[in-house]
């Protein structure tokens, strides 16, 4: 018996031939791709410069967002008790009038020397009437001892963004923002700040006679170049520089 086969073998040839090149191309598809990737020392190359690049930007990231932080809390401080001071003079007339017992006493020597047994309780009484209830607080502490002035008995206004404020019945009503509370390094021009109300002498510490409140410092507040040198005034010297940490800025963080 004769079986034949008609047109079938060259075709399954030919079909055999087309799976074994797709698999063929396949192969070479998937090697072409592997060699596209990244070898270990490629990427172990490419983390270091990015650590590098890291290392090298983020301190000025960082340093930065400190002295934004800093001056958003300095300038909101400064906002609020210029505001206050305005809302009680509504309320209690001109502050030049406003009740404050003197707490300067003579020492040994006969320098004027803040009294620590009065002090607390003078400021108290004057902050609870005329300031108090105009700002945002959350709670004020009568006497306690601020970290940059030893020895000293203050009054303390705690905030919610972290900041205290120590106030203290001097010659006017001197304040120490101290914008991020109790964390160190608790120095002037770092993280201490000092503003007064006085209208009692305006024009000695303001160089305003219708000023009342602002920043704390002597008769040469106004020379920005002479508090750079003597390192004196941080507040008054941001406030000059319209609230901006300026390259000669000369307290460091």
């Amino acid at each position: 018996v004769m079986t034949r086969f008609f047109g079938g073998g060259q075709s399954s040839l030919s079909s055999l031939s087309g799976i074994g090149a797709g698999y063929e191309s396949l192969g070479a598809a998937v090697q072409e791709k592997r060699q596209k990737g990244f070898t270990l020392a490629e990427v172990l190359i490419t983390l270091g410069i990015i650590g590098i690049v890291a290392a090298m930007t983020l301190p000025s990231i960082v340093g930065n967002y400190k002295k934004k932080e800093i001056i958003t809390r300095i300038k909101k401080f400064d906002s609020m008790m210029s505001q206050a001071v305005l809302l009680s003079e509504a309320q209690n007339g001109d502050a030049k009038y406003w009740e404050k017992v003197n707490t300067i006493i003579k020492d040994d020597d006969g320098n004027d020397v803040y009294d620590n047994n009065a002090g607390p309780e003078a400021t108290y009484n004057f902050i609870t009437k005329y300031i108090a209830p105009y700002i945002k607080y959350y709670r004020i502490e009568k006497s306690v001892i601020q970290p940059n002035a030893p020895g000293e008995k203050m009054l303390a206004i705690y905030f919610s963004d972290g900041s205290i404020a120590y106030a203290k019945n001097g010659a006017c009503i001197d304040f120490r923002l101290d914008v991020n509370g109790l964390k160190n390094p608790n120095k002037d021009g770092s993280d201490i700040f000092v503003f007064a109300l006085c209208p009692w002498n305006p024009s000695f510490y303001f160089g305003n006679a219708n000023r009342k409140w602002g920043t704390l410092c002597d008769k040469s507040r106004n020379d920005r170049e002479a508090l750079i040198r003597s390192k004196t005034c941080a507040s008054r010297i941001l406030e000059l520089d319209n609230w901006e940490f300026r390259d000669d800025y000369p307290w460091k963080f």
